[in-house]
């Protein structure tokens, strides 16, 4: 009896930590930037194609990105808006020159492809929105993805290039036709849950 007892309690704590560490069923959405002139829009998109408007009056929106709180920061003409689950806007950051590309590194720090001819940067805006100044000298860079090692990768005019951490910049890969959107495929870590009577739950992500 006190073994089926136990047996019955690790079932149980088990069922409980899957519930717990599972996520939850939720509709996925795609988001498009839709660049016309001043009238741009972000559509949204369920998947089965169904559209709604989720925000208005733009002026040629280009780069989108989420942060992990599900806000949504849109380059627009030369601000970056920031735009809640509930379709609040607000303002970012301003006075960039031709913001197009974003993406976010792990701490939270939103990077900006500012395409300026020859004089294009990469800026980098803290959480508050404070700017500096992360590569220049760029060609027209637009798109931005990081590797899982907190490496970024540019599309600069027909190259791509590294950057890592610390700014120090290598070429990646050259001869491309005007490179532009890029994403890096990361696999999804494992999560090794530990269960308080010795059972060991595996979970892969993905």
């Amino acid at each position: 009896m006190k073994k089926f007892y136990q047996l019955f309690v690790k079932f149980f704590l088990l069922i409980v930590i899957l519930f717990l560490v599972s996520p939850f069923t939720q509709a996925d959405y795609i988001y498009v930037a839709c660049s016309d002139g001043q009238n741009g829009t972000i559509e949204k998109l369920d998947t089965s194609g169904n559209r709604t408007t989720f925000a208005s009056g733009l002026w040629n929106p280009e780069g989108l990105a989420f942060d992990d709180s599900g806000n949504l920061y849109v380059s627009n003409y030369d601000v970056i808006e920031k735009i809640d689950s509930s379709g609040s806007r607000s303002l970012f950051a301003l006075g960039l020159r031709r913001p197009i590309g974003m993406e976010f590194d792990k701490s939270g720090n939103l990077y900006v492809a500012c395409s300026d001819g020859q004089n294009g940067t990469i800026e980098k805006l803290d959480t508050s929105g404070n700017r500096t100044t992360f590569a220049s000298g760029l060609w027209n860079p637009e798109g931005l993805a990081f590797d899982n090692s907190g490496n970024l990768y540019v599309s600069n005019y027909d190259v791509i290039e590294k950057i890592d951490s610390s700014g120090n910049r290598s070429l990646f890969a050259l001869g491309l036709r005007r490179p532009i959107g890029m994403v890096v495929q990361v696999p999804e870590p494992a999560t090794l849950l530990l269960l308080g009577l010795g059972a060991v739950l595996l979970r892969r992500k993905g």
